[in-house]
């Protein structure tokens, strides 16, 4: 009988799978990443029993979920939904179905759209949409994670070519051989003892072409490449390889394009907010971004911890 594996700490508990280091477990790793990136700009204030993280996950993968009124629990709910008729002139859509899941029972709902000047009623509903275009975010992390694991395993490849920059031919008779002697170079023992089947001579090489100016320039353009998708979740990024200081018109330039990413990320969640406080004015529903109230926060933290300079005593000049 085979022994059984011991558990990792990480797997204590629940069960996990690590990503393997290929371009498809960079892939996955570079996936998961940005998809918790993207669920965790946001910080809103919602009803009790309605999760931050389901809204924030449907949003990204599908991008729409609806916000009501459930008569049957007597409580606000979010919900997946489908649309069920053709949208209006303003392409808002007007009705929608919620999805079935364990232990709940979808249901039709009409669409507040904020004309009705009143309350919603109980078959109404309000929608929150992803972005402007409600178009789901998972489709360009996707992009942006399969050009990042191929820029890093591009890497890698160059990094190998650098430390081995030629392969060796050899004979099947010595491959052995030369398989515990390239194993003894990788351990850093500098000796190796040989028989006298060993043959130098009879070794040829293949130049596989490794050049540090490639690994610097596929480095340099992934670097760029992360600020980029940095930008697009509306992270401030600036080129760190770039010798000469940043000039303002640059600086400026970045935080314009990242401002811009957030206007368009959080534009959908603020226009649904107004419409939710309007049909729903006892549900206290409000959304900001999460990195600049961190910031506060940790700000306002560090200043309260900050010791006060000490006061000198008798040291004051008189002002006549």
């Amino acid at each position: 009988m085979s022994k059984r594996r011991k558990a990792e700490p990480w797997e204590w508990g629940f069960s996990t799978s690590v990503p393997e280091l290929n371009k498809s477990g960079l892939f996955i790793d570079y996936k998961d990443m940005f998809t918790a990136w993207s669920m965790s700009r946001f910080r809103w204030e919602l009803p009790q029993g309605c999760s931050q993280r389901f809204l924030e996950q449907t949003l990204f993968y599908t991008g729409l979920i609806v916000f009501y009124r459930d008569s049957r629990y007597d409580r606000y709910m979010l919900a997946k939904c489908t649309a069920t008729t053709t949208n209006n002139l303003q392409d808002d859509v007007t009705s929608v179905r919620t999805v079935d899941m364990p232990g709940y029972k979808g249901i039709d709902l009409d669409c507040y759209l904020g004309h009705e000047g009143r309350p919603a009623s109980d078959n109404e509903c309000v929608l929150i949409h992803c972005n402007d275009l409600r178009v789901p975010e998972i489709a360009r992390v996707k992009r942006v994670a399969a050009t990042l694991a191929e820029l890093d395993m591009s890497i890698q490849i160059a990094s190998k070519a650098l430390r081995n920059s030629r392969i060796a031919i050899i004979g099947q008779d010595q491959a052995l051989t030369y398989r515990n002697l390239f194993r003894k170079i990788d351990e850093g023992i500098p000796f190796f003892t040989a028989s006298q089947t060993v043959d130098p001579d009879a070794i040829t090489s293949l130049d596989i072409g490794g050049n540090p100016q490639n690994l610097k320039a596929l480095r340099e353009e992934r670097n760029q490449y992360w600020n980029q998708a940095m930008v697009t979740l509306g992270i401030a990024a600036a080129n760190q390889d770039k010798k000469e200081r940043l000039v303002e018109d640059e600086v400026a330039a970045n935080d314009e394009h990242s401002t811009l990413a957030r206007v368009a990320a959080i534009n959908s969640r603020a226009y649904a907010v107004e419409l939710i406080n309007a049909a729903f004015p006892d549900a206290g529903v409000s959304v900001k971004w999460a990195v600049e109230e961190q910031n506060f926060e940790t700000k306002e933290r560090e200043q309260k911890l900050k010791p006060e300079p000490p006061t000198q005593i008798g040291n004051e000049k008189e002002v006549e």
